[in-house]
Formats: C-alpha cells, sequence, structure tokens
C-alpha cells in the first residue's frame, strides 16, 4: 500500500488495501483486518468507490464478528449484500451471502443461515458454490434435518474434488463435510474427511513462511483448531 501512496494511486492503494485485509481474515488475524477494513472503507466511502466500499463492507463484517461482535458483523455483512445488489453485482452478492450464512450459522439462525446459502449458492461459480453447500449443510444439521445436510455436504464435497482446492472457505466446507457424516453415523467416510482435512490443512500451513502467522492460521481459524481438536481424538498428537 505504501508504494501506492508515495505514487499519489489512492485508488490502487485502498483497493489493495481490502486485500491485505482479506489476507489477515485467512490468517486468523481477525482484529488486524478489522482495523485494516475500517479504514478502507472509510477511504472508499470518501472516493465514492462503489465496487471497493462493497468489498469493504463484505470483508470487514466477517472480521468484526470473528473478532467478538457477531451481531455488528452480521449487521455490516448484510448492509454489504444491499449495496451488491443496488450494484447488480452477483459476486459481491454471493460472497456477502455466503458469509452471512456462516455468521448466522454461528449465532443459531439456522432458518435464515438456509436461506443466504441457498441464495449464494444459485449465484455462484464453481469455487464459491463449494462453500455456500457446505454452510447449507451446516445449516440443516442445526435444523435437525440430517438427509438434506447430507445431500448438500456430498455435493460440495464432490465438486471440491472435482476442482481440487478453494480460495475461501476450504477448510470450513471440509469440517462440515466431516461433522455431517459423524452425525449421520457413517463413521468411517467420517473418518477419510477429518483425515483430508488435516492434511490439506497442514499443506497450506506448511506455506506460510512466518511461524507466528502459521500457528495463528493453525489455532486462531475457529475451523482450523476444530479440525486438528478432532482429528487429535482419532489419532496419536501430529509430530
Amino acid at each position: 500500500m505504501r508504494e501506492f501512496d508515495r505514487a499519489e494511486d489512492e485508488r490502487q492503494s485502498v483497493t489493495f488495501q481490502t486485500s491485505v485485509g482479506f489476507a489477515h481474515i485467512a490468517l486468523g488475524q481477525y482484529d488486524r483486518a478489522e482495523s485494516i477494513l475500517r479504514d478502507a472503507l472509510a477511504r472508499a466511502e470518501r472516493m465514492n468507490l462503489a465496487l471497493t466500499r462493497a468489498i469493504a463492507k463484505h470483508n470487514l463484517g466477517y472480521a468484526v464478528a470473528l473478532a467478538g461482535d457477531l451481531a455488528e458483523g452480521i449487521g455490516i455483512e448484510r448492509a454489504a449484500i444491499d449495496d451488491a445488489v443496488s450494484q447488480r453485482d452477483r459476486w459481491i452478492e454471493c460472497v456477502s451471502h455466503t458469509y452471512l450464512a456462516a455468521l448466522l450459522n454461528l449465532a443459531s439462525d439456522f432458518d435464515t443461515a438456509l436461506e443466504s446459502a441457498l441464495h449464494a449458492a444459485e449465484l455462484s461459480d464453481g469455487p464459491n458454490r463449494v462453500l455456500a453447500l457446505a454452510l447449507a449443510a451446516r445449516a440443516e444439521l442445526g435444523r435437525g434435518q440430517l438427509d438434506a445436510a447430507v445431500r448438500y455436504a456430498n455435493e460440495s464435497t464432490e465438486l471440491l474434488q472435482t476442482l481440487g482446492s478453494v480460495e475461501d472457505g476450504e477448510g470450513l466446507a471440509r469440517l462440515t463435510a466431516a461433522e455431517v457424516f459423524t452425525a449421520a453415523g457413517d463413521a468411517e467416510r467420517a473418518r477419510s474427511l477429518f483425515l483430508a482435512a488435516r492434511d490439506r490443512l497442514l499443506d497450506r500451513a506448511s506455506k506460510v513462511s512466518d511461524p507466528e502467522l502459521r500457528q495463528s492460521f493453525l489455532y486462531r481459524v475457529p475451523e482450523h483448531a476444530r479440525t486438528l481438536e478432532l482429528c487429535g481424538a482419532l489419532e496419536p498428537p501430529l509430530t
């Protein structure tokens, strides 16, 4: 960002700043992400950069929620959706509904989470659809609709296998599938999914060169910490 600022290219600077905020979310640095994204949002609003403003809101809502204020995060995510709809931007609408579904699941508002997850799945391309379907599965699990949860988890898992990997939400999608099949009583498949999720997670972590950030990625991102915790009960502790 400093390079853009020195070049007095504030438009590019604030766009890059939203990407930096997203990267901090991915690493579990939610407080830092919130600070970066609040500043990016203020700059985007001042410059009337509608698309950047919507992206900043979308990421900020998730960061705020994971930093500890779930209600505010949900409110910001809803505002991002309204912004996206007003701009007729299907991609921002899709990913914001996906994050909203994740947050609503955390709030145990499973009916509304299901609505957002399915709406995101309708709007999404393949990579975003993986997480949207997984969140639909998690919502159905919360609603006690196990057959529907298994159906969505299967669809999410099959799509992820086809794609190989996705940029956002892969850990949550893998964990959700494993938990759904645990609930369904399919212990063998659940174990396979848990261990595959762990192996993929550790592979991704190995590419984070900074030890502190690697630890944050593994243990501050809730779905990553949960994956490692549950796999620890399946096998001896990892060395």
